[in-house]
């Protein structure tokens, strides 16, 4: 569905610890409370753990029930304050599968500017970086312009495409549409990066955009698109709107719709009682005085957001950096996967 991506560039050094995804289920909520309590005094009481091993222990070799909870953290100690009560700077988020109403993804790409914040988390990806290199991009933009926000959020759809994310849709709005676009199949890279940086030109038109659409023809998209690719003056109007809210298809009858949304925030126009929307650059963590890694904090929201998605019930893989070994670990009502 995407292209190739251009060849991996040498992974920056990070100084801090890696952010790990710990993945807990039950039959109810009621156990599932039960596990996340005895799991938090079990790491506090052997501060020796490794949160690797512990990370991979849950993740492995259980079968994943209805009820679900999830943390990311950085160290034993802000996992285990996860468990008990999310705060600010201890993300933990909870789902419930229906195994009656599978889930359906949507990947939405919005079309606003961002500050320096949402700019970080959008290029926190090793992906996302290499994208932003192609282009001719510094690695960190200051602010998010129509050229950085196309390769910053193809570099994201790569990532969760590695981690086995198949979108049922795309949608965009804005330059988020080039993304869209390229993410669909419509264009490659090069007709993206073109496109986005004409409507990048202070003296981009509708006229303008309309001729350039014509000459890229995009072709016939592989995954449904949202978008009118056949008409290239309506497609030009929708890349030039100022509204940056894509339109979600409706949700079909018997599923449920979960937007992961690569923009800035979740907008509005999402926000509908059959939509379980996924923002991958909410502010899930803080810079503070608790010990949180600020270097970490733009990969801590990618990996919040895979966290959401296993516990809407999207299948996605949640392994981080090198796996752990197994342990001996307090659950409840974990079964063994067959």
């Amino acid at each position: 569905m995407l292209p190739p991506p251009p060849p991996a560039a040498a992974p920056a050094a990070h100084p801090g610890p890696i952010p790990r995804i710990l993945v807990l289920s039950a039959r109810d909520g009621a156990a599932l409370a039960a596990i996340r309590s005895a799991l938090a005094d079990h790491l506090e009481r052997t501060p020796g753990l490794r949160l690797a091993d512990v990370a991979t222990t849950l993740q492995q070799g259980r079968e994943a029930l209805d009820h679900r909870y999830a943390v990311v953290a950085t160290d034993l100690d802000r996992a285990a304050r996860a468990l008990r009560t999310p705060l600010p700077g201890t993300p933990g988020v909870e789902g419930r599968t229906d195994p009656k109403a599978p889930a359906r993804v949507i990947w939405s790409f919005g079309g606003t500017t961002a500050d320096t914040t949402t700019a970080r988390a959008l290029a926190g990806s090793p992906s996302a970086r290499r994208r932003t290199q192609e282009a001719g991009l510094p690695g960190t933009p200051g602010r998010t312009g129509p050229v950085e926000l196309f390769a910053a959020q193809l570099g994201l759809a790569e990532e969760l495409t590695d981690r086995g994310l198949t979108p049922a849709a795309v949608t965009g709005a804005g330059a988020g549409l080039v993304t869209a676009l390229v993410v669909a199949g419509a264009l490659d890279f090069p007709a993206g990066l073109r496109l986005a940086e004409a409507l990048a030109a202070p003296d981009a038109t509708p006229a303008g955009l309309t001729a350039l659409l014509r000459e890229l023809s995009p072709g016939p998209a592989r995954t449904p698109l949202a978008a009118p690719v056949d008409d290239p003056a309506a497609l030009a109007a929708a890349l030039l709107s100022a509204d940056g809210r894509p339109r979600v298809p409706a949700t079909a009858p018997g599923t449920r719709t979960v937007v992961v949304d690569t923009g800035v925030g979740a907008r509005p126009g999402m926000l509908s009682a059959d939509n379980i929307v996924v923002p991958l650059t909410a502010d899930t963590t803080t810079d503070d005085d608790d010990g949180n890694d600020a270097d970490a904090a733009p990969r801590t929201r990618l990996l919040t957001a895979v966290a959401r998605l296993w516990c809407h019930g999207v299948p996605v893989a949640l392994t981080e950096g090198t796996p752990g070994r197994r342990l001996r670990l307090p659950v409840y009502r974990f079964e063994r996967a067959g």
